[in-house]
């Protein structure tokens, strides 16, 4: 998994163990109704079989489709693709990229009072991070896509 420079050293110091990957693709529907159910994805298996789900259970079910599951050892690099340590997978979720909270910004690794967070020109977490996930992912954080949220510890560091 791969992490730009400020992130890099958020994790070095232990204050990053949160990140959150655009899934793709993106769901083709608004998978939320007015009622609290979902439509569920469309199976890998072929079967093209739709059904109606508690919400709160199709986001637990979709992390079935999660690249990383929890237990899983992954790398830690830098955009290069350097291995800087790795890190084991403590838990995976589904939501909206603006559902974040300012603490999960925080477990992001966003650090308001860093010197980045006032070039990015705020000091508040949630706005902070959203500047952050545009600059990556232009335009996602204004369709409020769909992101898989991983929760990790670094197990072993190589720098």
């Amino acid at each position: 998994m791969k992490f730009n420079p400020e992130m890099k050293q958020a994790i070095l110091e232990d204050r990053k163990n949160q990140t959150r990957r655009l899934m793709e693709p993106q769901p083709t529907r608004d998978l939320h109704d007015e009622i609290g159910y979902a439509w569920s994805f469309q199976k890998d298996d072929g079967t093209g079989m739709w059904r109606w789900l508690d919400f709160e259970k199709f986001k637990k079910e979709l992390t079935t489709f999660a690249k990383h599951k929890v237990g899983d050892i992954i790398p830690l690099e830098d955009g290069n693709g350097v291995q800087f340590g790795e890190g084991e997978i403590t838990a995976v979720r589904v939501e909206r990229v603006q559902d974040i909270s300012e603490e999960d910004c925080i477990f992001e690794g966003i650090h308001p009072f860093a010197p980045g967070g006032v070039e990015r020109g705020s000091t508040i977490p949630r706005k902070q991070f959203a500047m952050l996930w545009d600059s990556i992912y232009p335009g996602s954080w204004k369709r409020n896509d769909w992101v898989w949220v991983y929760e990790f510890k670094t197990v072993k560091g190589v720098e």
